[in-house]
């Protein structure tokens, strides 16, 4: 990211298009800290990348989104929805950002992408895993609006030790308070 500060509205999600996106994501294969990628199993070339995403659209990704730096035309993360359950009115969601960009971002494009699926498809709650290091990290998803319904203790596996993860959930309501109170 270069050094000119820019604003979160300059992130945007824009739908998934193979034809001009398939390249950049293959490229967040080779970084240790994407979590889906890297779970992925032993992918080494371009096609086997491209049918291990075609398998995925197809059986976990529902609302799969490319974000994009529209000021330098880079895509600079994804997002998506999965267990997505129409009848229970909720799903969960997963955002992944190029690190110079996640500590800054990732928290507003959190809340602005709840937004979009809770309204698009008029779900009751969201659900995210997040693996937490430490409390000042679980307290600032809850000052968000997030509920922590859950931790389940060392069950993530990272950099060579077992980590918590937290299960945490949003309402419709506190995403309403989260914009309502950027407007005042």
């Amino acid at each position: 990211m270069d050094n000119k500060k820019i604003s979160v509205k300059d992130l945007v999600f824009k739908k998934f298009d193979p034809g001009f996106d398939l390249i950049a994501l293959n490229g967040f294969m080779s970084d240790a800290n994407d979590p889906v990628f890297r779970k992925a199993p032993p992918i080494n070339s371009y096609p086997d990348f491209e049918n291990f995403l075609a398998f995925n659209f197809t059986t976990v990704f529902h609302d799969f989104y490319v974000i994009l730096d529209k000021r330098i035309r880079n895509i600079v993360g994804y997002a998506y929805s999965y267990e997505f359950r129409l009848n229970d009115s909720n799903c969960k969601i997963f955002i992944w950002l190029k690190e110079d960009y996640r500590k800054e971002y990732l928290l507003p494009l959190l809340m602005r992408f709840s937004r979009e699926l809770l309204f698009s498809y008029s779900f009751r709650k969201l659900y995210i895993d997040r693996v937490i290091d430490d409390d000042s990290e679980l307290k600032e998803y809850t000052s968000l609006g997030f509920c922590c319904e859950g931790i389940l203790r060392e069950n993530f596996y990272k950099d060579k030790e077992f980590r918590d993860l937290a299960i945490l959930s949003i309402c419709r309501e506190k995403v309403d308070e989260y914009f309502k109170q950027l407007q005042d």
